[in-house]
């Protein structure tokens, strides 16, 4: 199991020296590395930059081919190439961090890169739980700032009411949905937390419904009309209709789970029970 250490924002730290990084899993779930730069940090190849960086130009004032010497400069005509090669060190080397290494860097980074999987391997349980964890807080405060948001937009008195009106159906409009299968029905393969965002979502949106009746009635001011009810219809994306001014049925309790027991039946007394 890798080492972590709890921060305080709800993340975790892990530190692996031997591969050379650092990884933080943030409390939503990501995980951002930090590789450890020892040297300098750069590991070139004929002049070229393996670790991403900006590719080595030759100043034009210095000679950076080393397989020439300084002395026989003049003797060698205008060939910016052997004057100036790209190549900087002698091939088959490596420069890494102002050093010459071998090959041993290009394992280094290999092996940097499997620790790092690996640890994406490990983690991934945590990190998938620590992202639903963030995603329900997040899903529960916008439910509580629902009715606030909605109470700006209607009060934006500088804006057309028919402008409000289609922010306040945007909003339901973007409301989550369980996703169905290809055939229309419940899929099976549906996760767990798409199911709850779904619910979140239908939750969301009768609240918006119920506000739209509290606060831009029917027969009030400004109301949703006919016409734009039935262009919102036209082009929602939600499964169900938007239609504010219907009041839903209360919901239908549930019935218990299991085989309903069935009433005890009066005994008779027995003959050896005193009466």
């Amino acid at each position: 199991m890798q080492q972590l250490i709890r921060r305080g924002d709800g993340g975790y730290e892990h530190t692996n020296r031997r591969a050379g990084f650092s990884a933080t899993i943030h409390a939503d779930g990501r995980v951002t590395f930090r590789d450890h730069v020892v040297g300098g940090g750069s590991v070139k190849l004929f002049g070229f930059d393996l670790t991403g960086r900006t590719p080595n130009v030759p100043d034009p004032t210095m000679p950076s081919n080393t397989l020439v010497r300084p002395q026989d400069l003049g003797s060698l005509g205008d060939d910016p190439l052997v004057k100036n090669g790209p190549y900087g060190p002698p091939p088959i080397m490596l420069q890494a961090g102002g050093r010459i290494a071998g090959v041993s860097d290009l394992a280094a980074v290999s092996r940097r890169a499997g620790a790092k999987q690996r640890f994406l391997d490990a983690t991934a349980t945590l990190r998938a739980k620590l992202a639903a964890d963030h995603r329900r807080s997040t899903e529960r405060a916008a439910l509580v700032s629902l009715e606030s948001d909605l109470r700006t937009i209607w009060n934006a008195a500088d804006t057309p009411a028919s402008v409000r009106r289609e922010k306040i159906f945007q909003r339901w409009d973007d409301c989550a949905e369980v996703p169905l299968g290809s055939d229309g029905g419940a899929d099976a393969d549906v996760s767990p937390e798409e199911r709850a965002r779904g619910r979140v979502g239908d939750r969301a949106r009768r609240r918006i419904e119920s506000w739209i009746r509290a606060h831009v009635p029917a027969d009030g001011k400004d109301p949703f009309t006919a016409a734009e009810l039935a262009d919102m219809n036209g082009r929602r994306r939600s499964r169900v209709r938007f239609e504010p001014y219907v009041v839903p049925a209360a919901p239908v309790e549930e019935a218990p789970l299991g085989p309903t027991p069935a009433p005890a039946k009066a005994t008779s007394p027995s003959p050896s029970t005193p009466r």
